[in-house]
């Protein structure tokens, strides 16, 4: 029987407000269509008093529909963090149909500026929220909001909301977690913004407390375009700059080779030594920057012969990545193939044991003699036992082929033909041993805190002989590293850069 056909509504109301349950609720509203009518109204009433119930959801995903009849059935729709996930989610209709339902001044100042932050975080900014809180309910920010909302609109690269915050009184030359938005803008590479911030009287003269200039900064992460506008805004890069290094030196040392080319070729006072050619060499440089070193004349009087800590040479450097041109370059300006490092190798020692054959062949033109030499690592071996060892067969006949026409025999320490070894099979880093000049492979190696400002690295071979820069560091100084190559499963935080 059909108890609605006898019972009045207001005792059917009082018994669905009686039931505490939204399964009983929704059971009851599934009776027959005035069961319907009444259980709906209580249904979001009942939903309502939970913190992250019907309401909540409905403002984060926009159903401003469901909002209306929430409201038409007695529901307050009039909590500010309803609101706050309007904005958050930019969600405009939402975000006015709440207002309109708060009154005639639905927002005071404070909670305006609360609206108009979280329409600007630093993750995610809505540039139609803000300018809607600005425009129609005329928020405002005070400096601090302000500077915090244009740092997070210049990290974002959003335009028009910089252009808006700008507008509103925001300081383009204000310093917040010690960047100037001038900086973070050349930081982002945002020629646009840029200009924008210039425009609005950006202070482009300010230096950061560790004395970076914006050309430092431009330098440092590789903006080529920016650097094209500071120089023609006329920026000159600062030969030496207190307690840091230069632009060039920036560039290079963050292997941003197009910016450190960049710097060489369009200014006179850019810096370019030998040392930055062996910085830039020891960080991998490609045959056009080490040229355009030379061409500025750093290699002159003799200088192509300069050694760094380790005693090593741009010559060796070239020879131990397997780089023939650079060699060529090196050996016509008068590099010495014949200087050795701190351990006793030299270039062609450097190339054999990474099994680079072109180099190795370009060092045996140059100085026939290379092919009796032996090193000091280990006790000493000869190239061809280290031909072996770097698991290039080619380069084991070539040097088999040298021996004989100087009518010289097999050196002893020469592994037989069951013993070779392939050390260079396998995963390797392009980074190399800094005692024999191998490159590093994938697993368990040793790190010096103190030699090389400690980036001093071992592979397992070497530090088993006890090497680095001085026997006394070996106790307290020396440290594990795990090389693994796999940046989002392990904390070695090494760069992925293995082959």
């Amino acid at each position: 029987m059909d108890i609605s056909r006898f019972l009045p509504n207001e005792v059917l109301g009082i018994i669905a407000d009686h039931l505490v349950s939204e399964v009983d609720l929704f059971h009851l509203g599934q009776t027959n269509r005035l069961f319907s009518q009444i259980a709906i109204p209580r249904l979001y009433r009942l939903a309502a008093k939970k913190p992250e119930g019907i309401l909540h959801m409905a403002s984060l995903e926009g159903q401003v529909d469901i909002l209306r009849r929430a409201a038409q059935s007695g529901v307050s729709v009039e909590d500010f963090l309803l609101a706050f996930n309007a904005v958050r989610r930019n969600h405009i209709g939402v975000l006015d149909f709440i207002a309109e339902s708060r009154g005639e001044e639905p927002f005071d100042a404070r909670e305006l500026s609360i609206l108009a932050m979280a329409s600007c975080s630093y993750t995610t900014i809505h540039f139609n929220i803000l300018s809607h809180l600005f425009n129609e309910f005329e928020a405002s920010l005070d400096p601090e909001q302000l500077r915090q909302c244009l740092r997070n609109a210049i990290h974002a690269g959003n335009i028009e909301s910089v252009h808006l915050l700008l507008d509103e009184g925001a300081d383009p030359s204000s310093v917040t977690d010690g960047l100037t938005p001038l900086e973070l803008a050349v930081t982002r590479g945002n020629l646009d913004i840029f200009n924008m911030l210039l425009e609005h009287g950006a202070n482009m003269q300010h230096q950061s407390h560790d004395d970076l200039t914006l050309l430092h900064i431009a330098a440092n992460y590789g903006h080529v375009d920016v650097l094209k506008v500071l120089l023609r805004r006329g920026f000159v890069p600062p030969v030496t700059t207190a307690g840091v290094q230069t632009p060039l030196q920036l560039a290079i040392c963050n292997k941003r080779t197009a910016a450190a080319c960049f710097l060489i070729q369009k200014t006179t006072n850019h810096g370019a030594s030998m040392q930055t050619l062996l910085s830039a060499m020891r960080h991998g440089a490609p045959i056009t920057l080490a040229v355009l070193h030379l061409k500025a004349g750093v290699a002159r009087d003799g200088l192509i012969n300069t050694r760094d800590h380790v005693g090593r040479t741009v010559l060796f450097m070239a020879a131990r990545q397997g780089k023939p041109k650079i060699v060529q370059e090196f050996l016509h300006r008068g590099a010495d193939p014949c200087i050795a490092d701190h351990f006793g190798t030299t270039p062609i020692f450097a190339a054999a044991r990474n099994g680079h054959i072109d180099v190795v062949r370009q060092l045996l033109v140059i100085e026939p003699g290379l092919i009796e030499s032996t090193d000091n690592l280990y006790g000493g071996h000869s190239l061809l036992y280290w031909a072996q060892r770097s698991g290039n067969r080619q380069l084991v006949d070539l040097l088999r082929e040298a021996l004989r026409r100087a009518g010289l025999e097999d050196p002893k320490d020469v592994l037989g033909p069951s013993d070779l070894r392939e050390d260079a099979h396998g995963r390797q880093w392009k980074r190399a041993c800094d005692v024999c000049a191998r490159r590093l492979p994938v697993g368990n190696i040793m790190k010096c805190e103190v030699c090389c400002g400690g980036h001093f690295f071992m592979c397992p071979e070497c530090y088993c002989h006890g090497k680095c820069l001085d026997e006394t560091h070996q106790v307290d100084y020396w440290t594990h590293c795990r090389a693994c190559g796999d940046r989002a499963n392990c904390g070695c935080n090494w760069a992925p850069n293995v082959e």
